[in-house]
Parts: structure tokens; sequence; C-alpha cells
């Protein structure tokens, strides 16, 4: 079975869970992502090897995207675009809305520590517009500008967890050493 298919099939796992068990799982990922960061930058002696490994995190992370929304679709019967944004609000799309943003969420997680935080998430608008303008010229799917609006909030709030949990750590680490 091929590696898009497999994706797939994943998140269509997770379109069917129930939100509250998404929600959960999203929490836990967070908490554990945050003190593997935390930890491996703090145990790790080449600052360079870090950064290089933290950045091809991110690539693969993508890659994954691409995979998802793109190489992994079939050919659709005929080219659609919405331009008006949440113009349907059916059950469907309020949950195809929150898969928007969890599929942009990690990759704020993963980039939001890394380089300058409102260019990431221009860049993960771009990423986001890209995505659909290939949708639709290449016939994979329904182009939406809900789907860039969720993206980037997806990606907007990746980075604001980082944000805080970088304020955080950053504070407890100051308290610390004063009390010592």
């Amino acid at each position: 079975m091929e590696i898009g298919k497999m994706l797939s099939e994943l998140l269509e796992n997770i379109y069917y869970n129930s939100p509250l068990k998404i929600f959960i799982s999203i929490v836990i990922f967070t908490f554990i992502y945050l003190i593997g960061y935390s930890w491996i930058n703090k145990s790790m002696q080449n600052k360079k090897m870090l950064s290089i490994c933290f950045d091809v995190e991110i690539f693969i992370y993508i890659l994954l995207i691409l995979i998802i929304t793109l190489f992994a679709r079939d050919e659709q019967v005929g080219l659609s675009i919405s331009l008006m944004p949440f113009s349907d609000l059916s059950r469907d799309k309020i949950r195809g809305n929150y898969m928007n943003i969890l599929l942009f969420y990690p990759l704020g997680i993963f980039s939001g520590s890394r380089w300058n935080r409102k260019r990431i998430i221009l860049l993960g608008t771009f990423l986001s517009l890209i995505i659909e303008m290939s949708q639709y010229f290449w016939n994979l799917g329904y182009a939406e500008v809900d789907d860039v609006i969720n993206n980037t909030i997806g990606m907007a709030l990746g980075v604001s967890v980082m944000l805080v949990f970088e304020k955080v750590c950053l504070h407890y680490d100051k308290n610390r050493y004063k009390d010592e």
C-alpha cells in the first residue's frame, strides 16, 4: 500500500472520531512533542546538528502535507472552486474545517521556534494557497478559500502554542537559576 493511501485512511479515521477524542489526542500530541523538544534542546550539545534535525522535521512534515493534499488524491470530474468564505456550514463542512486547522497545526508547532513567527504564518498561508491553486488547476479537489483560512488558523495556533511554551520555559529557567 502506498504512503499517500495510508495517510488518507489515517485522516479518514481521524475525521470520523468524536471531537472530544480528537481534542484530547491533539493535547497529548502537543504535550509529548513539547517535552521531547525541550529535552532534546537542552541535552544536545551540537546546536548546529540540532538545528538541522528540526529543519528536516519541518521539511518532512511539509512533504506529508503535499502528499495528503495533492499526491494522494484522484482526479475529479470537473473544476470546482469556492471563493465565498464559509458559505456552507453543514456538519461535514464544519468537520472538514477542523481537519484543515489540524493539518497545519503541527507545522506551526514544528516551525514556531525556528524562524520569525509572522513569516512562518505567512509561509503557511502561501503554502495553503499553492495547494488550493494546484488542486484547482490539476483537478484534484474542491479549491476553497475556507481551506486557506483554516490552514492559516492552524499554523497560527501551532506557532502560538510554541510561543507560550517558550515564554513559560524561559520564565521557569530564569526563576530556577535565581533560587540557586
